[in-house]
């Protein structure tokens, strides 16, 4: 025999100012309601009906919860967020994290150490989101503590810069603008912090389709491309 089913809403407010909550269904699939703050264990007797509330005026309903909020989150990434982020994955157990049926479907593990731990059951589901979502959680634990690493090394290129930079700066008077600076950097140093690379246009293909190369700003005399007016020195 399958749970009685109620349609009436989850949540009503009556006009007093008290949030009822749906805690129980009848068998004619009307809601039982207590108080918000009232025991779980709140036997049926005690509770409403929704036509015995309306009695009292309803103010309103809702057929959800809200959804709790969770920490504010700094509008930027800030080094506290990434020191908290970084203390998470610090803690979590190591990965990578498999599945490992022994323990039970769904149940998942470190195995590559001295001994098993537990993740725990992780459960996605059948839905059209499932299968993308589980790639998600389990390779979260591996790529964090990477992405972590990245920027840092990339912080650490850019305080060195800074610095460089800053290096180079003084203040003249008289002169617009008054803070000067100069070069302490070269272009090689900037590529390579960059992972540009430094490749002259010529070297990454010497020569033009034509067979020209590519360190001349011009055709050689006879190219088959120039127009045949153009004349000698084209």
């Amino acid at each position: 025999m399958s749970a009685p089913v109620s349609h009436d809403p989850l949540v009503v407010n009556t006009s007093d100012g008290a949030v009822w909550m749906r805690r129980a269904v009848t068998r004619d699939g009307q809601g039982l309601y207590a108080v918000a703050d009232a025991p779980a264990c709140c036997p049926p007797f005690v509770m409403a009906t929704l036509a015995e509330l309306a009695e009292h005026g309803i103010a309103g309903s809702a057929d959800c919860l809200p959804v709790p909020v969770g920490p504010e989150r700094p509008e930027s990434v800030t080094p506290a967020w990434l020191m908290e982020i970084a203390a998470r994955a610090e803690a979590a157990t190591p990965g990578p994290w498999v599945e490992y049926p022994k323990y039970g479907p769904h149940f998942y593990a470190y195995v590559e150490g001295l001994h098993l731990r537990g993740v725990g059951t992780l459960n996605f589901g059948d839905g059209p989101d499932a299968k993308a979502d589980r790639e998600f959680v389990l390779h979260a634990r591996q790529d964090v503590p990477a992405l972590l690493a990245r920027v840092a090394e990339l912080e650490a290129q850019r305080e060195a810069l800074t610095e460089r930079l800053r290096a180079g700066q003084h203040w003249q008077r008289g002169r617009n603008p008054e803070l000067v600076s100069e070069n302490y950097v070269s272009q090689s140093e900037l590529r390579e912090i960059f992972g540009i690379p430094l490749v002259a246009p010529w070297d990454e293909d010497p020569c033009r389709p034509c067979g020209c190369p590519k360190r001349f700003d011009r055709h050689a005399d006879g190219c088959p491309t120039l127009p045949a007016e153009a004349g000698e020195g084209q």
